[in-house]
């Protein structure tokens, strides 16, 4: 079953299905006007039919990314649904400036620096942060909204501190945002993860302050 769940122009995606030939594809809704619509990742219409088989700007369907291994997490920021993947972030924007329709939509990569772990994803004001084994990665848009960049936070600042962290330890690590003080905080584990209970117990807190 899907995992991940988002809501984007009137529709549900799900995807993150952890199954080899399902694993690439994320799932739309029809645009949802009443409850039973919320499992149609279908056109309305009969495909098979001779009159009414065209694809409807409306309809639900499948977007397949052949490139995506695990599906982690998906976000709307702006115009944009981004797909966090294992190996990297994806963006599904509605063709020519405009919005998702089931049958004009493009799908980018944005990124081959991929998240570890949904829990390590921080939205600041709409530009999200992860953790990533190589540092503390920020997706950050343009004014238009249409075009992504990636950097890399903590190169510049906390990159020999943040090196020091085991790997097993940033693949669990839980942030949180505080808009009061404008700080993130991640919880981890400073000696690794040996075992399953050790994916729960946390001894530090890294508190970074983007500005």
């Amino acid at each position: 079953r899907p995992s991940v769940v988002a809501f984007y122009f009137g529709r549900v995606f799900y995807a993150g299905v952890r199954k080899d030939s399902f694993a690439s594809q994320v799932y739309f809704t029809q645009i949802i006007e009443r409850n039973s619509q919320y499992g149609s990742c279908y056109q309305a219409g009969d495909p098979t039919s001779e009159n009414n088989s065209t694809l409807q700007p409306s309809d639900g369907g499948v977007i397949k990314i052949q490139d995506i291994v695990n599906v982690i997490d998906m976000r709307v920021i702006g115009p944009s649904l981004y797909i966090f993947a294992s190996n990297g972030v994806w963006a599904i924007t509605g063709s020519n400036n405009g919005g998702f329709r089931a049958n004009d939509y493009q799908v980018t990569k944005v990124s081959s620096f991929p998240a570890l772990s949904k829990t390590s994803i921080v939205d600041v004001g709409g530009m999200p942060l992860w953790w990533n084994n190589e540092g503390i990665y920020a997706l950050q848009r343009d004014q238009s909204g249409l075009s992504s960049s990636i950097q890399n936070l903590s190169q510049e600042t906390i990159q020999t501190f943040y090196d020091a962290i085991p790997s097993g330890s940033k693949q669990f690590a839980k942030g949180a945002f505080n808009e009061l003080d404008g700080l993130i905080y991640w919880v981890y584990r400073s000696v690794g993860v040996n075992s399953v209970i050790d994916q729960y117990i946390y001894d530090r807190i890294l508190v970074f302050d983007i500005v």
